[in-house]
């Protein structure tokens, strides 16, 4: 972290509050270490940088440093674009242009775009009704759901593209059944597809923001779909593949059913028959554990009970464990067993259950870390355990 002095010359206004001085001095401006943001990377700011700087005013009037970067030509070509259509006289045929910029190659464009003109089931703040309602008003909501539909349905689309266009059409709350047949056969489609692409770095970034998406939706969708779902993820899990793996073990987590023991123990079956070497997929490894995790909290939200399959399969593993990955696991199931004892939930099985891992064969190190673990949750260990 570190303390500047700024001097600023202000060689366009963009947003917001005309500026006056063009010049100006911003003393004590703290930048944190890789704050400041060139291209795709960070470093310190150097004299001369031309930067997009985003100022606020203080109550007492005073300008102050919020962010600062040095922009890639792709970004100053994006603010111009976005400048210019925010200033046209001509506000119908702006609008056009958003909607149609839905779809642009230019990824962040796209988002914008249909952010900024979006009119379904807008909350909008007096500031951006301010900014954006004369947009929006000229926005035909059939036309805008055409669009993103359209999005949603090419194969093509990033993944930030596809997200905020799947999230536009179905916001959090249920579905109707239209929708979720719309939702569910995007989403199986994109994700037989995606590996077999070949995907630009920014791709990749986001695949793990898309997978959340998909996540946290199906959580809220017919238990046929999320069926249909798990046969995908069975052949992401079958593969040699880590990141098919991974996004196994993250999607299948957020499958659980609240009514449908079947479908729940498909779901324990895929995490059973595919825990990931820790040696050659570590990555895979850990998304592994923290999803069955995932979907252990889930059962015990749901159903007010512990889930024994997901505990028999952090017990065949601590044995391997060395101390730090012990730790971790050991770190995994303690807060699992906080979370039982506060909502009170089937606290007495789990508290035995724990109880068995003092016997499980281990060396004497791992033997103490185990029973220091076991007394962090007032559980006294059996005694009588191999070594």
């Amino acid at each position: 972290m570190s303390v500047y002095h700024l001097q600023l010359r202000i060689d366009r206004h963009l947003f917001g509050e005309y500026l006056e001085p063009q010049r100006m001095k911003l003393n004590d401006v703290v930048i944190p270490s890789g704050a400041f943001r060139v291209f795709d990377s960070t470093r310190e700011p150097k004299t001369g940088d031309r930067v997009f700087l985003k100022l606020t005013k203080s109550e007492s009037g005073d300008w102050r440093y919020k962010t600062a970067g040095v922009p890639s030509d792709m970004e100053r070509k994006r603010i111009d674009r976005v400048c210019n259509l925010l200033s046209r006289i001509d506000v119908r045929g702006a609008a056009q242009e958003m909607l149609v910029g839905c779809r642009d190659v230019d990824p962040v464009f796209a988002v914008w775009c249909m952010n900024a003109i979006s009119p379904i089931d807008v909350n909008q703040t007096p500031a951006e009704e301010w900014f954006y309602g004369r947009l929006r008003a000229q926005a035909s909501p059939v036309t805008y759901r055409s669009i993103l539909l359209e999005v949603l349905t090419d194969d093509a689309s990033p993944a930030i593209r596809f997200v905020s266009a799947s999230r536009a059409l179905f916001p959090a709350k249920k579905m109707p059944e239209a929708d979720q047949a719309i939702f569910h056969y995007a989403h199986c489609r994109r994700l037989r597809n995606y590996f077999d692409r070949e995907l630009a770095p920014f791709e990749r970034k986001f695949f793990f923001h898309e997978l959340e998406h998909i996540r946290a939706t199906y959580g809220k969708m017919p238990e046929s779909d999320r069926r249909e779902l798990l046969l995908i993820l069975r052949e992401f899990a079958d593969h040699q593949s880590p990141e098919r793996q991974q996004a196994a073990f993250d999607l299948a987590s957020g499958l659980h059913s609240e009514h449908d023991d079947a479908l729940n123990a498909d779901i324990l079956r895929l995490f059973s028959e595919h825990c990931p070497h820790p040696a050659t997929h570590p990555d895979a490894e850990a998304t592994y554990w923290f999803s069955l995790d995932r979907y252990m909290t889930e059962e015990l939200k749901c159903r007010k009970r512990s889930c024994d399959v997901a505990l028999d399969l952090f017990e065949k593993r601590l044995p391997t464990a060395d101390p730090p990955k012990l730790r971790w696991f050991l770190q995994i199931l303690s807060s699992y067993a906080k979370r039982c004892q506060r909502e009170q939930a089937d606290w007495d099985h789990l508290a035995e259950r724990l109880r068995t891992l003092a016997a499980v064969e281990v060396t004497p190190e791992q033997r103490k870390m185990i029973e220091e673990f076991l007394r962090s949750l007032k559980i006294e260990p059996t005694g009588g355990a191999k070594t």
